[in-house]
């Protein structure tokens, strides 16, 4: 399960990214391709979002992953809910009936984007703690990854 999470992670980050500049390239020249672009990859990268919360749950069930990533793993799965709501907030902006045709009105627009650049940081703040686990400290890798060694930060291998 662990190989089917790292597979869609990377989809959502690259749907959701362009998503936002998208969105962002839409407020600054109102062209119209920008507006359809953004829209589609919202609706993907939410879905891929989705999946990745779905199968992260999946894998952390499947692995065991050392009593001394357990805090780090929680913080992954955090900001990864965190992710995950703040572009469900988008979709709700950007297609529930009453808001739907409004979301380029200015209180919603700015709530809008506000939200759109809170859900960009935690998406990429979770990308960089999943592969912190894997890169790192070698969660999930197949080389038996629960008897790898555990990294210090680099300052405190300084003597």
């Amino acid at each position: 399960m662990p190989e089917l999470h790292a597979l869609v992670v990377h989809f959502t980050i690259a749907l959701l990214a362009v998503a936002v500049m998208s969105d962002f390239l839409y407020a600054v020249s109102r062209r119209e391709k920008f507006h359809q672009l953004g829209r589609s990859l919202l609706i993907l990268g939410t879905l891929a979002a989705t999946a990745a919360v779905l199968t992260g749950w999946l894998a952390q069930n499947a692995l065991d992953i050392p009593t001394e990533l357990q805090e780090s793993v929680v913080h992954h799965k955090w900001s990864g809910l965190i992710t995950l709501g703040a572009f469900g907030v988008l979709c709700v902006l950007r297609y529930l009936p009453p808001l739907s045709g409004r979301w380029q009105q200015k209180p919603i627009q700015w709530v809008y984007y506000l939200v759109s650049v809170v859900g960009l940081v935690f998406l990429f703040r979770t990308g960089f703690l999943g592969g912190e686990l894997v890169y790192k400290f070698g969660v999930g890798m197949e080389n038996d990854s629960r008897k790898a060694p555990l990294i210090k930060p680099s300052f405190e291998n300084e003597e």
